[in-house]
């Protein structure tokens, strides 16, 4: 549970404070990376939302 605390507060500490870097132009442009989160229910939906967000603030 303490594993968890600590990576959401990290996590929402980039979403809250902005990602203002900008990041250089690799060759890898054209590689699809999949990340799997497990977890069913409630425990699934607050890594949905950060990686939402997150998701959002890359693009």
């Amino acid at each position: 549970m303490a594993a968890f605390l600590l990576l959401f507060l990290v996590f929402s500490s980039q979403l809250i404070g902005g990602m203002n870097a900008q990041l250089p132009s690799s060759a890898y442009e054209n590689i699809i990376t999949i990340l799997s989160i497990d977890g069913g229910g409630i425990r699934g939906l607050v890594p949905a939302v950060v990686l939402q967000h997150l998701e959002k603030s890359l693009q």
